[in-house]
């Protein structure tokens, strides 16, 4: 998987697609076969999968740390998806951006 693919050919040039971890055409033919309701309800679960997961971590049972590493790639999979929607992308860019920002600034006291 390339990680920052360009647009599907049909996208292209009409606002930024870009993914982080899997083909941007990939991830936006799931989004187009599945709908981005769908997709949303998807990202939904599967979050609340990686919280029981981490909390099986936390607590020190077996297997989960294997379970966190599949939950949230499971997430960050579905991440990806929305990236590929126009509305979606600039702001979680965005939003992603002025995260770290602050999280340069705290780690700089």
């Amino acid at each position: 998987m390339e990680s920052g693919s360009p647009c599907p050919a049909a996208l292209a040039g009409k606002y930024p697609c870009r993914t982080l971890l899997v083909d941007a055409g990939l991830a936006a033919q799931a989004v187009r076969r599945f709908g981005l309701d769908a997709q949303l309800q998807v990202l939904q679960e599967e979050l609340a999968e990686a919280i029981v997961a981490i909390s099986h971590l936390r607590r020190g049972r077996r297997g989960a740390r294997e379970e966190v590493v599949e939950e949230l790639g499971d997430v960050l999979v579905l991440i990806d998806q929305l990236r590929t929607e126009p509305f979606m992308a600039a702001e979680i860019d965005q939003s992603v951006a002025h995260k770290c920002s602050r999280l340069r600034a705290l780690l700089e006291v």
